[in-house]
């Protein structure tokens, strides 16, 4: 058994050894998958990593992943950091609280490993690395507006590309999440700002009006930033909510 006793856990050799063959098959991929109880011993289950850049991030298949745990319980998320040590990012960090499941990580190259508990965790809202559905425009609202408001806004299904295929997600959830819409000349430090910055014709962006003329915001492939309110941002501005 390969011991992890600061956290009461232990995976078997014979289970680790699965996880880094995996690992090395993936090579530049992020490898991913579940270690289960299975008639009592623990199983990995290697899964498909359906993320859009798997060489930087991994996602599960959400049926692959209910068929993996449909009659045995998850006990471990797996995954492999090819070129990094395996150590959780700031993404592994926000899903594994989210999940409530221990992560195994693993760099196959340098047999290193790593076994973390979830925890708490609040990534900063200034400087986030960008991973859809963990960190993107959205989310980064949802958190501005839990930690300086006590605001839970709906947090909603919504596959990446939405925006491509012509649906105004954006102007179809705006009231939904509470949100009335204010003049451009009455803007202030607080409000909601939707945005169409790409060529589809809806939204397909949102931030924060924060003091100083500058906006919060998460745009694609991008940290996290507060940005002069100007150019293609007041541009591309649509809509301007606030929570009454």
């Amino acid at each position: 058994m390969e011991p992890f006793p600061a956290l009461g856990l232990c995976v078997d050799e014979r289970v680790l050894a699965c996880v880094f063959a995996h690992a090395r098959q993936e090579r530049e991929r992020e490898a991913c998958g579940v270690i289960v109880a299975h008639k009592g011993r623990q199983t990995f289950r290697a899964l498909a990593n359906v993320y859009a850049e798997p060489e930087h991030g991994f996602a599960f298949d959400p049926l692959e992943y209910a068929q993996a745990i449909e009659q045995d319980a998850p006990l471990v998320i797996v995954h492999s950091h090819p070129r990094t040590r395996p150590e959780p990012s700031s993404v592994d960090l926000v899903e594994m609280a989210r999940c409530g499941l221990p992560y195994l990580i693993v760099n196959w190259r340098t047999h290193e490993h790593g076994m973390y508990l979830p925890r708490p965790y609040q990534a900063p809202l200034v400087g986030r690395t960008y991973h859809y559905g963990v960190f993107d425009c959205y989310t980064l609202v949802r958190d501005y507006y839990r930690i300086t408001r006590g605001l839970v806004l709906p947090d909603w299904d919504r596959p990446d590309g939405w925006y491509e295929r012509g649906e105004d997600l954006m102007g179809e959830r705006f009231e939904e999440a509470g949100f009335v819409d204010v003049p451009h000349f009455d803007m202030q430090p607080g409000d909601l700002l939707v945005m169409q910055i790409g060529p589809w014709g809806v939204p397909d962006h949102c931030g924060i009006c924060v003091e100083g003329g500058l906006i919060l915001h998460h745009f694609r492939d991008r940290i996290s930033s507060r940005d002069p309110f100007g150019g293609c941002w007041l541009r591309g501005l649509r809509r301007i909510g606030r929570q009454p």
